[in-house]
């Protein structure tokens, strides 16, 4: 036993105190702690001081076996967070004795030395580490090599004790340290953890957040790197998950900001808050929320798991009413805290694990028996993190299975007794012993992979018990390497959330009123095409319905069909559906709108164009260039056909997804955020130019219909003349083109407008074409049945004319091409006597050229009705 002086203090080691009688451990150990009181300074010891409350239970359990007293020591150094305000961790240290003594006593690893470990109190920050890390290589106080260290706890004390030990070829082996920093292998290439690192966390956010169904959350950081690495990387993966953060950036906590910082959540409308702070940072903005009511049902918060047993339990020394650096009492933090969620890298075993066999010794049931009874003996509070001892123990026993594993490789004639901190071979060894591992511990399988733990996490909510108490349970888990959660415990939603899953926002709606009247008209509208379908199927022969290109008429019925479906699809949104499917939907709209124009219009166009050859050729060249039905109709198939290729290759390349933007709408008790359902493109650019691209396109086929509705707007058969339809299908077009435009300026938050007026132009567009189609025919069957044509002379009276079929030709069928010929005559015919007539009223008799002129045109008619 003996006491040795340090910088600023001593350090008191009774390794062996096992063979020493108990009264005379006693006696040293008070002696020593009454030499500390007299000098007053902060010592670094294993038996006492902040590590360490009672030394006799430490010393008389670390007695070692007799057999191993005289063999060369391995000496490990324990680096644990003792005291601190953040992290207090005196509960490591008689859990990482346990493991030696396991090691030494009852294991057959490393049975030619005797283990032992020296513990210092590198509270949680870098310069204790430091300076304890450097005291204890010092050859000067310790003449045994340090072959390893445990520790430190803290990821701030680890980083700079990682980095130095690189230099002295230490191994670095913690089993709490959790910042991603220290995954940096080029940086840290001795250091490894029993545990996995914070980045994990954040698959389990992301897949939390979307196995609930919510699309946004603010972020709470500290300012210090453990947190800041793994806000960023939460930013991005939210983000590629269609995510939105939508609080205004990162918000960095300190002792200072704790109310801007609840402020800037409050104002942004965030119901859904994941903190990635220290406990003591954490009580202080729950204390805060609770003031503001902003706790369960109405927010719901998220934190690590790692803090202390009741971290929210830390009263002031001085006030032991109130929390401590709060103004909330217990009852007060805990009604804060009830139902808020948190991650844990330190799970609980499941029933069946608590009794399982493994390679440490004890099951982990024998271990927390054992434990228990110790810190009981030590009287420690819950604040010791008693949950991090089975990481500690496990941790331990690596170490020791490293160095078993290493004896083997190392060279002829060395052991590990001749390890110095010059000879890198014994560093290569360690580390290469180390990176495949694995052993199953009370912690379950430790299986390491690039230098950490494979991540474990399981899912905690804090719950209220009928003793008015609050305690943790785990209710889910994310499996290694899973994208989605598992429930455990026999968990569920409906257990998780009794009341039903909190909603994270108010998403906006159409209103189903709109919607149950547009799909009833949308709905008669299709029936209604269905019934002209039918009309023009059923009298296509008749010389009235075959005059308008039945199967074109066809083709239009078809595209009005698509144009009715498409209005209740502008209708469907997350009310009556998924996101998924929505996603699907949002594709529909956009296909069942470009298709429709395009059969609906087409049609037209293609006719108004064989009107207008018909009307400006001559007979000569009608006789030698006949338009069919089946070119025009290849035409509307050409223009179909351009749209399916388009829309295929930009649904492809850019998928189109359900884009939540947020707005927000004052409520009584507050600002509660408003979600608007918008269909975008993963690439708004791309999508903003093969969107305008598409519109001139679209655009050029309504100027060039104007054309041609204009070059034949004096045709006199009515059944011929889709000028007026034509006409007005392109108004009709350019008004829900300007009314879009308008929308999207400035009515893209009224939903129900945008929808109200959007649909009535659609349905007022296609059901006045489809009118003015079919029922002029329709009247006329039903006053003539024989379906004769009629021309509309200057005065506007309808006459007949010459049948296109007389009823008393012996030929009372034709051929498909006949029939196409001989309205092509038809069509012509009429055209030059209307045009005739036009030329007779306006010429005085007496004018022999305007005489010349009508001899022609009579001559041009006779020839006409002779070939028909």
């Amino acid at each position: 036993f003996r006491i040795i002086p340090g910088n600023g203090g001593i350090a008191v080691n009774c390794r062996w105190c096992g063979d020493i009688v108990k009264s005379s451990c006693a006696m040293w150990c008070v002696l020593s702690a009454i030499l500390l009181l007299v000098i007053r300074t902060e010592g670094l010891l294993l038996c006492d001081g902040d590590c360490m409350d009672n030394p006799l239970e430490i010393c008389n359990k670390s007695a070692v076996d007799p057999a191993r007293l005289n063999r060369p020591v391995i000496t490990l150094l324990g680096l644990f967070p003792c005291t601190t305000t953040r992290f207090r961790a005196r509960g490591l240290t008689p859990a990482a004795q346990m493991a030696v003594n396991q090691i030494n006593n009852h294991s057959p690893l490393l049975p030619d030395f005797r283990l032992q470990m020296l513990v210092n109190n590198s509270m949680c920050a870098p310069l204790p580490a430091v300076r304890s890390y450097i005291f204890q290589i010092d050859p000067d106080h310790n003449q045994q090599p340090i072959h390893a260290i445990v520790g430190p706890g803290c990821s701030s004390a680890a980083q700079p004790v990682a980095e130095l030990a690189n230099f002295f070829n230490l191994i670095v082996v913690s089993s709490t340290a959790t910042s991603p920093a220290l995954s940096n292998e080029a940086r840290f290439p001795t250091f490894f953890r029993s545990i996995s690192s914070d980045i994990s966390t954040v698959d389990a956010n992301v897949a939390l957040i979307r196995q609930f169904g919510w699309h946004q959350v603010a972020i709470i950081t500290e300012n210090v790197n453990l947190f800041l690495e793994v806000s960023d990387q939460l930013k991005r993966q939210l983000a590629q998950s269609g995510l939105n953060v939508i609080s205004s950036g990162l918000s960095y906590f300190d002792s200072s900001s704790g109310i801007p910082v609840i402020d800037t959540i409050q104002n942004s409308g965030a119901r859904i808050v994941i903190m990635n702070v220290f406990e003591d940072s954490a009580r202080q903005l729950f204390c805060l929320a609770r003031s503001r009511n902003m706790i369960f049902p109405h927010f719901v918060w998220m934190s690590y798991g790692w803090y202390s047993q009741r971290w929210w339990d830390d009263r002031d020394r001085d006030n032991n009413s109130i929390i401590a650096n709060t103004n909330c009492t217990l009852s007060q933090m805990e009604s804060a805290i009830e139902r808020s969620l948190s991650f844990h890298h330190f799970p609980t075993p499941t029933e069946s694990e608590r009794t399982a066999p493994t390679d440490v010794n004890f099951t982990p049931n024998e271990f927390w028996e054992n434990f228990t009874e110790i810190i009981r003996r030590l009287d420690y509070s819950p604040n010791e993190a008693i949950s991090q001892a089975s990481y500690v123990y496990d941790a331990v026993w690596m170490v020791a299975f490293a160095l078993n594993k290493s004896i083997a490789k190392l060279p002829p004639g060395k052991t590990l007794a001749d390890f110095n901190y010059e000879n890198t071979d014994f560093r290569d060894i360690f580390i290469q012993s180390l990176s495949t591992f694995q052993f199953t511990g009370v912690t379950g399988d430790v299986v390491i992979n690039n230098r950490e733990r494979q991540p474990n996490l399981r899912m905690e909510q804090y719950r209220r018990l009928p003793n008015g108490t609050i305690k943790s349970f785990e209710f889910a888990m994310l499996p290694p390497s899973g994208s989605s959660l598992r429930y455990t415990n026999n968990e569920s939603p409906s257990t998780v959330w009794p009341g039903g899953t909190p909603s994270d926002v108010e998403r906006d709606h159409i209103d189903l009123g709109w919607l149950a009247l547009y799909g009833s008209i949308s709905g008669i509208g299709i029936v209604f095409a269905a019934v002209c379908f039918l009309f023009n199927f059923s009298c296509r022969r008749k010389p009235i319905v075959k005059a308008t290109s039945p199967y074109l008429n066809m083709l239009i019925i078809t595209g009005a069909i698509f144009i009715y479906a498409d209005v209740v699809l502008f209708g469907i949104d997350g009310r009556v559906t998924s996101d998924d499917v929505l996603k699907v939907t949002c594709n529909a709209r956009i296909w069942a709108a470009s298709i429709g124009f395009s059969l609906l219009f087409g049609p037209m166009l293609a006719k108004a164009v064989r009107v207008y050859f018909v009307v400006t050729r001559s007979q000569k060249d009608l006789k030698q260039r006949k338009i069919k039905d089946w070119q025009l109709i290849l035409f509307v198939v050409i223009l179909v056909a351009i749209d399916i290729g388009v829309l295929l290759i930009v649904t492809l390349i850019d998928a189109t997804r359900v884009k939540i933007e947020s707005r927000i709408i004052q409520r009584e008790g507050g600002e509660i955020p408003r979600l608007i359902e918008i269909c975008s493109a993963s690439d708004d650019t791309a999508t903003t130019i093969w969107i305008i691209l598409w519109l001139c396109y679209k655009g050029i086929l309504l100027l060039v219909g104007l054309f041609f509705a204009a070059a034949t707007q004096n045709v006199k058969i009515k059944e011929l003349n889709d000028s007026k339809t034509i006409a007005f299908a392109v108004y009709c077009i350019s008004a829900i083109s300007a009314v879009l435009t308008f929308i999207g300026f400035f009515l893209e938050e009224q939903l129900d407008e945008q929808y109200a007026i959007t649909g009535a132009f659609m349905l007022l567009t296609v059901t006045v074409v489809l009118c003015m189609i079919f029922l002029p025919q329709i009247k006329a069957l039903f006053e003539d049945p024989s379906g004769e044509l009629k021309i509309h002379d200057s005065t506007g009276s309808n006459q007949m004319s010459h049948s296109v079929v007389p009823k008393s030709h012996p030929l009372k069928t034709f051929s498909s091409e006949q029939e196409n010929h001989i309205q092509n005559l038809n069509t012509e015919l009429i055209s030059l006597r209307s045009e005739l007539n036009q030329l007779k009223r306006r010429t005085p008799k007496n004018d022999s050229s305007a005489k010349y002129r009508d001899n022609t045109k009579e001559h041009r008619t006779s020839n006409s009705e002779t070939t028909l």
